[in-house]
């Protein structure tokens, strides 16, 4: 494995512990757990709620992979750009 996939992946884990303490995050999963509860209790209204769950857990993981990608790529475009001098020969 190569030096920047491991500073890259290092990356990517700390990003997602970054996002996992946003407030929009556990605003988010905060009312899955509820729909969730919702649906364990209420046979009636099934269908609604899975509708509702399904369309959290969708926003949860778009808006999720969309930050931890972008800064990905900041952080390892900045990454690159730095240690290119230290792989290019010098004469």
């Amino acid at each position: 494995m190569s030096v920047l996939y491991e500073v890259f992946l290092k990356r990517i884990e700390a990003i997602c512990n970054e996002v996992a303490k946003e407030e929009w995050y556990n605003k988010i999963h905060d009312e899955m757990i509820k729909t969730r509860k919702l649906i364990c209790e209420h046979d009636n209204s099934l269908q609604h709620l899975l509708e509702q769950y399904d369309s959290l857990c969708l926003e949860l993981h778009t808006k999720t992979n969309e930050i931890i990608y972008a800064k990905a790529y900041k952080d390892g475009t900045s990454d690159a750009i730095k240690l290119t001098p230290n792989l290019t020969p010098k004469q």
